[in-house]
């Protein structure tokens, strides 16, 4: 096991800038980042109005 995965125990925890629903790259990095189970994207900010970026997030899969 990679020395840093030992340390932690578990998949290291991302947070994403930019990527919503609509711009096709946000589920090409989300799935990348996701597809070795290193890595697991836990919380985002998808837009700079505070609504939308909430309302993007619960369609994305993340916790308010």
């Amino acid at each position: 096991m990679h020395p840093l995965r030992q340390r932690f125990g578990r998949a290291l925890r991302l947070g994403l800038v930019g990527g919503g629903p609509e711009p096709w790259i946000g589920p090409v990095h989300r799935g990348a980042a996701e597809m070795d189970g290193w890595f697991r994207c836990t919380a985002g900010v998808f837009s700079s109005d505070a609504a939308r970026s909430r309302s993007a997030g619960a369609q994305l899969g993340f916790d308010a």
